[in-house]
């Protein structure tokens, strides 16, 4: 994990993007060129080996294409993506984000997203093609608020739910920090 690069996609991205997105069962139809500067890319050398995505609708954003490649799955890559792009949604002022899944409510249940019914959704996610036309009525669709805040805050509200301390989600300076007179608290399982 400690090789892995991550960028945000450009035009030259697309085709690799959309190959990805293909092998790993996922939908890439209505992925614009646009729309590739908030996919997040995890890249071993020049293979691309995860991938996450935003699709922003004003303060919100349907968080899409979480994919990792198999043989990097169960190492931490997939919550660290999750946790890179949820940053980067901060950045943009993002205050919510939405997320339609087939196969991973549970994964997503353990990052505080919560399932809740399709008409909850703001008219900008329901306007999607990948609510209206792409994913299937069965599929969850979950919800997590999220704080904009500083760094600091964001690291803070991770160790305080003991997210730091298996030393995956971030650089070698923030592995196994403790804040004074706190615990860590319940430890998410890593896919």
């Amino acid at each position: 994990m400690d090789k892995l690069k991550f960028s945000f996609a450009t035009p030259a991205d697309e085709i690799a993007l959309k190959q990805f997105l293909e092998t790993n069962h996922l939908l890439n139809e209505d992925i614009e060129p646009a729309d590739l500067k908030h996919f997040l890319m995890a890249r071993d050398g020049t293979e691309v080996v995860g991938l996450v995505g935003l699709e922003i609708k004003a303060d919100c954003a349907l968080l899409r294409s979480l994919a990792v490649k198999k043989d990097y799955r169960n190492k931490g890559l997939a919550t660290l993506l999750v946790d890179k792009i949820e940053e980067h949604a901060r950045t943009l002022n993002i205050n919510t984000l939405y997320l339609l899944t087939l196969t991973a409510e549970a994964f997503f249940s353990q990052h505080e997203f919560k399932r809740t019914e399709r008409e909850m959704a703001p008219r900008g996610i329901q306007n999607t093609a990948e609510f209206k036309d792409l994913c299937p009525a069965s599929a969850a669709l979950m919800v997590k608020t999220i704080a904009a805040g500083t760094q600091g805050e964001f690291l803070q509200r991770k160790e305080l739910r003991g997210e730091l301390n298996d030393g995956q989600n971030f650089g070698e300076d923030e592995k196994r920090r403790v804040l004074p007179g706190k615990s860590p608290g319940k430890k998410r399982k890593i896919i």
